[in-house]
């Protein structure tokens, strides 16, 4: 399985783990700018913008540990230009759902909140 084809899997368990907590999708892997959201929901009235991390090996324990700085600002511009183009007033949240996939069990784990917005 190839890199992208092992995102796409984790992105579309994450879209499932989101639908059944009572979040509602409105776009995946929206790009602007070169750079991409992986998914962006509503939830309680907040638009919640959610990256996907995936891990398929035994040797790395924390998908978050892939996720810097520089990857966050994206993340935000990102958001930024959505907000700016939707015209959305609603309050943002940043979330991250890790999927980690060791041999036949799949840990998801999903972190609210997990980041804000840095100033750029």
């Amino acid at each position: 399985m190839n890199t992208k084809t092992k995102g796409n899997n984790s992105e579309e368990i994450a879209a499932r783990h989101l639908i059944s907590a009572g979040y509602e999708i409105i776009n995946r892997n929206w790009i602007c700018n070169n750079r991409e959201i992986d998914i962006i929901a509503i939830h309680n009235s907040m638009l919640i913008i959610v990256e996907v991390k995936s891990i398929y090996s035994e040797n790395i324990d924390d998908p978050l540990e892939s996720i810097s700085y520089s990857k966050i600002k994206n993340i935000a511009k990102a958001t930024q230009d959505y907000i700016d183009i939707h015209e959305i007033t609603k309050e943002v949240r940043f979330d991250i759902i890790t999927v980690i996939k060791k041999k036949d069990k799949q840990i998801i784990n999903h972190i609210k909140d997990a980041f804000t917005i840095p100033q750029y």
